[in-house]
């Protein structure tokens, strides 16, 4: 089926009218990967999907074969990012890996030595870099003084049990800390707005998030700094409000046509990343059409962008243990 979404005011070409060059991409995992990576793979036709299974052994390695020429996504689960980089850098020259990579700055630094030594094309999928109101945003903080900025995101993501087991431990990977947060954290990064890491406070339900966090922290600028999830609620919503010392304006970063609740509450699953309406979609659609062309454009997340939202969840980390 073609689809041509129309996103605020937007209008995103078919990826079937787009002139990509032939590519190839092998695809491994089966949560991410099925629901995000592969249906919209399919909407470009030049790209040839190939689904392989990684092992965590270094010694069954030897039979997996990437041509230099393909991408290698990587939707694997987050405690088993490290190993699978650092068993397959020398096989893949183009990596795009799940967000956050790794579960610390200590498994960050043994990845970035081995893409660094293997001269990787590594970029990490943080996607909402690319929502077209990005730009819109940008100019706004440009053209104002800011003193405080939120994002906010609600979703029913956490109401039901996990489907998998180790989304219930954190140091797996699961919870709000590994899942939802960071995107947010590389966000406020991505616009300039990084968190001091001597001046991070949160509040959650747990003592490890694992279904809501409000975090705070100021800038080094001294601009406040809020992120406030909660994966339990019965409506969608995901916003960022931007306060200048007289003044307010909240972007809508689902921004869709479709019926609201109110205001900027959306029914339970436009988010889904399964939601043909969801910005975790339609930015990794953008995502996609800049990392075939241009994968050196200045928006993409690198490993050293993965780093830096790993240095938050550190110091969020870091809390529990004094």
């Amino acid at each position: 089926m073609c689809i041509c979404f129309l996103y605020g005011d937007f209008v995103i070409v078919d990826a079937k009218d787009l002139d990509l060059p032939n590519t190839t991409v092998y695809l491994t995992g089966n949560g991410i990967a099925t629901r995000l990576h592969k249906p919209v793979l399919e909407e470009f036709p030049n790209v040839n999907i190939e689904f392989i299974r990684l092992s965590e052994e270094l010694s069954k390695t030897r039979d997996v074969a990437i041509p230099s020429d393909s991408w290698l996504f990587l939707g694997t689960p987050v405690y088993k990012h490290k190993q699978h980089i650092l068993n397959y850098a020398e096989k893949c020259n183009k990596i795009l890996c799940e967000k956050p990579v790794g579960l610390s700055t200590d498994e960050i630094k043994q990845i970035k030595n081995k893409i660094n030594q293997n001269q990787v094309l590594f970029r990490v999928n943080y996607a909402l870099r690319f929502l077209p109101c990005i730009e819109k945003i940008k100019e706004y903080i440009k053209n104002n003084n800011i003193k405080r900025i939120t994002i906010t995101c609600n979703a029913n993501f956490n109401q039901s049990p996990p489907n998998k087991p180790w989304k219930n431990d954190y140091k797996t990977g699961g919870g709000v800390l590994y899942s939802i947060l960071p995107h947010m954290i590389d966000l406020l990064n991505y616009l300039n707005f990084r968190e001091d890491l001597n001046n991070i406070t949160f509040q959650s339900t747990t003592q490890v998030p694992m279904n809501d966090v409000k975090l705070y922290s100021k800038t080094l600028n001294g601009v406040d700094t809020v992120i406030d999830i909660n994966l339990c609620k019965d409506f969608d919503e995901l916003t960022l409000k931007i306060e200048t010392s007289d003044k307010s304006k909240t972007f809508d970063l689902v921004d869709a046509s479709e019926d609201k609740i109110s205001g900027n509450m959306y029914c339970n699953g436009t988010l889904s990343a399964t939601s043909l309406i969801s910005p975790w979609r339609i930015s990794f659609k953008y995502l996609l059409e800049n990392l075939f062309i241009n994968p050196q454009d200045s928006r993409f997340a690198k490993i050293e962008d993965a780093e830096n939202v790993l240095k938050v969840l550190d110091a969020i980390l870091l809390q529990q243990k004094t």
